[in-house]
């Protein structure tokens, strides 16, 4: 026992010397808001520096810092931005950012596997210090680095491109006192709620947190429940542990450039066959292509008018995508195909499986017996001896007897038919006596 207990001290000791030399764990906030300047420049590196503008309907939706120096502003119109100067335009849709976005999910959730979404470019890790710093470099986001999450989308929001800024424990008070108030406008707070603060002479975001809760709900109604929880709490200390987005994937690489139509038409078939086999009784809504050129990819997204579940649909969509992202004229170097969120559709039943069950079960029976299946036909309901009430019958047999009996009258020339042999052939074997329902049954 005492050798047992000194060896767990021991170990005990050792853990608290190693504690102070391993990384520092906490929670950063990863920052890449507007998402669609971020993701056209992550596509394009040469953009970084260039005046950018992301546009829908005809109208700037975002715009980068060298885009508003030369006077565009959100919501102006895309002709009267380019009066201003030489502007570069992004118009991705809404499939090609939710792709977009999935992949840099994947890519975080190999660095670690706590993490979580708070909308499009917005995400919180626990990682250590470093990792937090080394994001920021690779992916040129804003980055916030602090004890709990919302303290980390504020320090988030608060700093530049490229840089994180990092909140240490105990750090709260000093740090919501000298933050601006018009960064509350990232986490809820509206233009006119902004405005009737700063006519109160509200400055900082630490003047607005001395408020008790009820003013906060009195004044800023709806709008304070996002902002409680950064002024007073209760902050997130925990991550849950999150699942990548599912998504299957095949890749194929060329040993020389392919410009022509009919290689790349091959390569799609074989990588939609692939993707056919693996989805198995599943289906996918969003199909990705991207195309490596030159080093550069060129990706593009579509969603399916029909779920995508055959090899043949799948090449279909994949060739319409890949035309019209425009890299086959450049030389592909690389290409693959990508089916998002695979899932087994629902399918309702028949509603009666019974019967169902029972026809084909009959089908595949006269498909090998022809002559199994017999007839009951009823002769007379009425008499009063079986036999003449009903008789056997077997179809299959009497539509061969049927089929030699017209081609013995064909091959009988000048063949005739009394009227006597027509009225007995009409009155059958019980003559006087009419012939009701047939029921097939399984001889």
């Amino acid at each position: 026992m005492g050798s047992a207990s000194y060896t767990r001290h021991a170990r005990e000791k050792e853990g608290l010397r190693s504690f102070g030399t391993r990384p520092a764990s906490g929670f950063a906030a990863l920052l890449l808001q507007p998402f669609e300047l971020w993701w056209a420049v992550r596509l394009r590196p040469e953009w970084r520096e260039a005046p950018l503008v992301s546009v829908r309907e005809g109208r700037v939706t975002h715009a980068t810092p060298g885009a508003r120096r030369l006077g565009v502003t959100r919501g102006m119109p895309l002709a009267a931005a380019r009066l201003r100067g030489e502007l570069l335009v992004t118009e991705a849709t809404e499939v090609e950012l939710q792709a977009g976005w999935e992949s840099v999910v994947r890519e975080m959730y190999g660095l670690t596997p706590f993490l979580e979404e708070a909308g499009q470019g917005l995400l919180f890790l626990r990682v250590s210090l470093a990792e937090a710093r080394l994001l920021a470099q690779e992916y040129q986001a804003r980055v916030g680095f602090a004890h709990n999450l919302e303290l980390a989308h504020l320090a988030a929001l608060s700093t530049l491109p490229g840089r994180c800024r990092t909140l240490p424990p105990g750090s709260d008070t000093p740090f919501l006192s000298l933050l601006p108030l018009h960064f509350l406008a990232g986490v809820g707070l509206s233009g006119y709620s902004l405005q009737r603060l700063r006519w109160l002479g509200v400055e900082s975001v630490g003047e607005l947190a001395a408020w008790r809760r009820p003013q906060l709900e009195a004044f800023l109604g709806e709008e304070a429940g996002l902002l409680l929880p950064y002024l007073h709490g209760p902050r997130r200390e925990r991550l849950p542990l999150a699942a990548p987005p599912r998504a299957l994937r095949r890749t194929i690489q060329f040993e020389e450039p392919l410009f022509e139509p009919g290689p790349l038409h091959a390569a799609t078939l074989r990588l939609a066959g692939e993707l056919g086999d693996a989805l198995g009784d599943r289906s996918s809504n969003r199909l990705t292509v991207t195309a490596q050129v030159g080093g550069a990819h060129i990706r593009a997204s579509r969603y399916a008018k029909r779920p995508l579940a055959r090899s043949r649909e799948i090449a279909l969509l994949a060739w319409l995508v890949l035309e019209e992202s425009g890299a086959a004229p450049l030389g592909i170097d690389e290409l693959t195909v990508e089916l998002a969120q695979p899932v087994r559709r629902a399918a309702q039943g028949r509603l009666w499986r019974g019967r169902e069950q029972r026809e084909k079960a009959w089908e595949a029976l006269l498909a090998r017996f022809p002559a199994a299946a017999v007839e009951v036909e009823w002769l007379d309901p009425y008499a009063e001896s079986a036999d003449l009430a009903w008789r056997w019958r077997h179809p299959a047999l009497e539509e061969e007897q049927d089929g030699e009996g017209a081609a013995h009258e064909a091959a009988v020339p000048g063949g005739e038919v009394t009227g006597a042999q027509v009225e007995q052939s009409r009155a059958g074997p019980a003559s006087g006596r009419q012939a009701g329902t047939r029921e097939l049954v399984l001889g």
